[in-house]
């Protein structure tokens, strides 16, 4: 792997900083595992590199792409609207792609809505919705990448988008009381398969049918709760909403789901429904919490905004377009997915260089909404996925700003961070390797090797940037 001139420097002048490159060089020397990195200031000055322009796969890095292509091509306070049309007996719902659909920690989006669309209907004097039409296709038919891990589409981190949603693409299955209940509710779109266990401390639920049939095993004595991600979230919504107008008192006839060929939406727009997220709260939720939904939504969302088609296919262009219009060098770039999420054997899906992203970051740190990007991402000393491995008084009070990425086989970390004199500096630090099931390929060895990297410059910051000199 290539040594920059600057290692060798430092190397020649047996500062302490060299000692810590040896540790990059002996783990990118293993076999199965390389690594790359960059740091910079603001200015573009290089201060650490190792093989910095090598694409390597980003896992949830790839979000920096995403959310700061969102930032940059729409206003901090653009909101989703789901809007209903009206054509005689025909209510059409046309999804908006609206993430903020969920219970939030001040506020049940969900019951908003559904208490806001039975007010407007009885107001209407419509105690009956004889068809209702649920519309996502400005989203394309595809909720998943076919390139994520088909066996965890039931994981909560790959709930799949679609144009209507709602809890993010979960299904909450609780018990309390000996009751077993879903969030939301769905009415008779589910069954769920009871079976009670003599261990008052057993708790479980899987699907047994895709979409359509839940297992539970178990009966604490204290409440409990399980999510799951659902295979359509349409189809749940569709329960949803059914059973959300019914319990209103409108009672709701056939319920159709549009597909591609189907007549587009007709009649005048009889209500809507606006997000409760802009999309800078959006992005925090994109980073802070890593949440891949809400990265596809916004992918998706630029797709349909800039092209007038929100699928895969459109939003990797348009996240490309906004971020080339920056004149980042986009050489190396291979965006495959919103979140980072898809992966392939061949190692080419969701690719860039960290010298790519500290391109991005010093470009991010000029624009007026740069700091909306700084603000959504961990604090690197306070976050709990990180405070194990900065919790040195090197990175502290929060000196470290950054996106941690993980998917078998890729280990990443980029942001910003603060040198002891105030110099900001970006830094991308990225690992990928062969999985052998051994301590040498976990994750926690290569998050310390992340911090090591960082802190020692940090440490030696002085002598650093005079070598630089």
């Amino acid at each position: 792997m290539m040594v920059c001139s600057w290692l060798l420097s430092l190397l020649l002048l047996a500062a302490p900083l060299g000692a810590q490159a040896e540790q990059v060089r002996a783990v990118d020397q293993e076999k199965g595992i390389q690594v790359s990195c960059r740091v910079e200031t603001l200015d573009g000055k290089v201060v650490f590199d190792w093989d910095g322009t090598t694409p390597r796969v980003l896992a949830s890095n790839t979000k920096l792409l995403t959310t700061s292509a969102a930032l940059l091509a729409l206003p901090a306070d653009y909101r989703w609207q789901t809007a209903v049309y009206l054509d005689g007996e025909r209510l059409t719902v046309v999804g908006s792609g609206d993430p903020s659909l969920r219970r939030l920690p001040d506020r049940d989006v969900p019951a908003e809505f559904l208490d806001s669309l039975a007010a407007a209907l009885k107001e209407a004097r419509m105690l009956e919705v004889p068809t209702l039409v649920l519309d996502p296709r400005s989203f394309g038919p595809a909720v998943r990448h076919p390139l994520w891990p088909e066996d965890q589409w039931h994981r909560t981190y790959a709930a799949g988008f679609a144009g209507l949603a709602v809890e993010g693409g979960l299904l909450e299955i609780a018990i309390a009381n000996g009751r077993v209940s879903t969030y939301p509710e769905v009415g008779e779109e589910i069954e769920i398969e009871r079976k009670l266990t003599k261990d008052a401390g057993t708790f479980s639920a899987y699907w047994l049918k895709e979409d359509s049939l839940l297992r539970v095993n178990g009966g604490p004595i204290k409440p409990r709760a399980e999510s799951l991600a659902v295979r359509d979230p349409v189809k749940i919504f569709r329960g949803w909403i059914s059973h959300g107008l019914r319990s209103r008192g409108i009672e709701v006839g056939d319920v159709i789901i549009a597909r591609e060929g189907d007549p587009l939406p007709s009649g005048k727009v009889f209500w809507t429904f606006e997000s409760a997220w802009n999309l800078a709260e959006a992005v925090a939720v994109a980073n802070l919490d890593s949440d891949n939904f809400v990265s596809e939504c916004l992918l998706k969302t630029l797709g349909k905004v800039r092209f007038q088609q929100g699928d895969y296919k459109h939003g990797i262009r348009a996240v490309r377009e906004v971020l080339a219009e920056t004149g980042i060098d986009l050489t190396g770039l291979a965006q495959t997915d919103g979140s980072g999420f898809a992966r392939n054997l061949s190692k080419t899906a969701n690719k860039a260089s960290p010298a790519m992203l500290c391109a991005l970051l010093r470009k991010m740190a000029e624009h007026p909404e740069g700091q909306l990007l700084f603000d959504s991402l961990p604090i690197a000393d306070s976050d709990d996925r990180l405070d194990a491995y900065f919790s040195d008084p090197t990175f502290l009070p929060q000196r470290v700003h950054a996106k941690t990425g993980w998917i078998t086989g890729a280990s990443s970390l980029s942001g910003y961070a603060l040198a002891p004199d105030g110099t900001p500096l970006v830094f991308s630090i990225v690992v990928n390797y062969v999985k052998d099931n051994t301590s040498r390929t976990n994750n926690r060895r290569f998050r310390r090797l992340q911090a090591t990297v960082l802190g020692e410059i940090l440490r030696q910051w002085p002598q650093v940037k005079g070598v630089e000199e």
